[in-house]
């Protein structure tokens, strides 16, 4: 543009540092803003466009005192925040769990005569459900109602997930019926997919009702789309109640839906927890043919394996795994915890070795295997305490870290000479 004689005006620079926040390179947006003037033939002062697009970048990466420093340069610059600037800075506090310093910036708002509007409020609720503080949720909800503040389709969103997650699955089932009757839901079956998810996954007795939602939605003429029978096949395996899941399937190919490869995984990691592991071979292998499977499906399949005592099929299915590079963390945790679990804590150690050098780096869930297994043989004179601490000491050094609990209820009163119990 500049070799052409055409210069950039704001609008322009504004498109451009956009662009460069949303693909995370925030140190070109704020060159661009820093060089507006000297870019352009007269010098043109950024305003709350350039600052917000700023923002809303150190937002999303977390960066909120780099932030907020923004908003106050553009203060001291004279360009009033404006809602979308203090929205953003809410938003991308809760996002990082700092409810003080965005209840701090609401009341601020508040104090420079900018009422919060219902995508504030969405923020805040939806970040207070997602944490599970369902009383600061309420009054929150209240005050909208209190204020005239207008819920959209957003806000009955976070209000049926929310509520859902929290456990409080009556009280969405009440509220979406609510909806219904107001005709403000949409056909996206958005709602009503996440109320099947939530209420199969509270237990056995929740599928009287699935059935009056589905039901619900029927009446209504709405059709079970891909996302309904995934969440119900998902949810009736983790029940056990595979009979069930695999009614679903069936019904889903008699109407013409395709499973995908999550739904395929939720099917077989069911059959390999309710002990059907040659029904779960079975599908993978007709899986393996069409190439429809990933490191998630043989997971499940290993550890059907382990869990039957198989484990001549699990080290050979594991080698095959090794040997096209389908394996994580989790595949090697499963035959940490096999032969920890037979009493083989050298073997599950050697299984870790053996991650390491495929260059899969073990985690704290590896540690916590190792060491409350090695202490469990301890408590029954198989190990002493003394090898207890070493195999700590050895992980550590590996770089192979304890989560705070693991170390707080084992480690820490080991080498503090204290007893106490662990099942």
């Amino acid at each position: 543009m500049l070799k052409v004689g055409i210069h950039p005006n704001v609008v322009t620079f504004n498109m451009i540092i956009n662009g460069a926040c949303k693909i995370s390179d925030i140190e070109l947006g704020l060159k661009l803003y820093r060089k507006m003037g000297i870019m352009s033939m007269e010098y043109i002062n950024p305003n709350s466009i350039t600052f917000n697009c700023l923002i809303n970048g150190y937002s999303k990466l977390g960066n909120m005192k780099s932030a907020e420093s923004l908003k106050d340069e553009m203060t001291k610059m004279g360009i009033k925040p404006n809602l979308i600037t203090y929205a953003t800075l809410v938003n991308g506090y809760l996002r990082k769990g700092c409810k003080k310093d965005a209840f701090r910036l609401c009341s601020h708002m508040v104090d420079k005569g900018i009422a919060p509007n219902n995508v504030v409020y969405n923020s805040i609720i939806h970040w207070l459900f997602f944490e599970g503080d369902t009383t600061t949720a309420s009054v929150f909800l209240s005050y909208m109602i209190k204020t005239n503040i207008l819920f959209d389709k957003f806000t009955n969103s976070i209000l049926v997930t929310g509520l859902s997650r929290n456990g409080y699955l009556n009280e969405a089932l009440d509220y979406h019926k609510w909806l219904v009757g107001k005709n403000l839901v949409d056909k996206d079956l958005f709602l009503e997919n996440t109320l099947v998810h939530y209420l199969l996954r509270s237990g056995n007795e929740s599928t009287l009702k699935v059935k009056q939602v589905l039901d619900d939605m029927i009446a209504r003429g709405l059709s079970l789309d891909s996302v309904t029978y995934g969440s119900m096949i998902d949810g009736f395996s983790k029940q056990g109640s595979i009979s069930n899941a695999i009614r679903v399937y069936d019904d889903m190919i008699k109407e013409g839906k395709k499973p995908n490869l999550v739904i395929y995984n939720s099917i077989v990691d069911g059959l390999c927890k309710n002990l059907s592991v040659d029904l779960a071979k079975i599908m993978v292998d007709e899986l393996k043919k069409l190439g429809l499977f990933d490191v998630v499906t043989l997971n499940s399949l290993l550890n059907g394996f382990c869990a039957n005592w198989n484990i001549n099929e699990a080290l050979n299915l594991f080698f095959q795994m090794q040997e096209g590079n389908l394996v994580n963390e989790v595949t090697y945790n499963i035959l940490v915890n096999f032969f920890c679990k037979i009493g083989s804590i050298q073997e599950g150690k050697e299984i870790m070795e053996m991650m390491m050098v495929d260059g899969v780096a073990p985690n704290s869930i590896t540690y916590t295997i190792l060491v409350t297994n090695a202490f469990k043989k301890s408590k029954v004179g198989c190990y002493s305490r003394e090898e207890v601490i070493e195999l700590h000491d050895d992980l550590m050094v590996k770089g192979v870290k304890p989560d705070g609990q693991t170390y707080d209820k084992i480690v820490g009163p080991l080498i503090g000479e204290e007893s106490f119990e662990i099942s």
